[in-house]
C-alpha cells in the first residue's frame, strides 16, 4: 500500500480545517472559487488584483454573500517561481493565483506540487 493509499492519512488539507467568514460581494460566480480576494469595502470582498495583499480565498459564492477562508491550511495555484517550502510572502497575481513576492502576506509553505502548479500552506 502506497502512501497515498492509507486510510488513516488526512491529506494535508484536512489536517487545520480553514476558518471561514462570510462578507458580502457583488459579482463573483463560481469560476471564482478558489481565487485570491481582498476587502474592498466595508465588510465586503472582491477579487485581489496585481500585486494586491489578499485576505483569504474565496470558498464559496451566493447572492451577495461570499464565504471566505482566512486561516487554516489552504491550496492555491501559484503563477511564476514555485514557492519553497517554510516561511514566504505572496501576493495576488491577475488571475487569482499567488505569487511569491518580497513584501506581502507571510505563510508557511508545508508542500509544492509544480506538475500541479499549487503549493498548500498555514494562513
Amino acid at each position: 500500500m502506497g502512501l497515498s493509499d492509507d486510510p488513516f492519512d488526512p491529506g494535508l488539507v484536512g489536517v487545520i480545517p480553514p476558518t471561514l467568514i462570510t462578507l458580502k460581494q457583488s459579482g463573483f460566480t463560481q469560476a471564482d472559487v478558489g481565487k485570491a480576494v481582498k476587502v474592498s469595502a466595508n465588510k465586503t470582498v472582491a477579487l485581489a488584483a496585481n500585486n494586491e495583499i489578499p485576505l483569504g480565498q474565496l470558498s464559496s459564492v451566493e447572492p451577495g454573500i461570499a464565504a471566505v477562508k482566512v486561516a487554516g491550511m489552504l491550496e492555491f495555484e501559484y503563477s511564476g517561481t514555485a514557492p519553497t517550502l517554510g516561511l514566504i510572502t505572496v501576493q495576488s497575481d491577475a488571475a487569482g493565483k499567488l505569487k511569491v513576492a518580497a513584501t506581502g502576506l507571510s505563510v508557511r509553505v508545508v508542500n509544492v506540487d509544480t506538475s500541479a502548479s499549487k503549493f498548500t500552506f498555514i494562513l
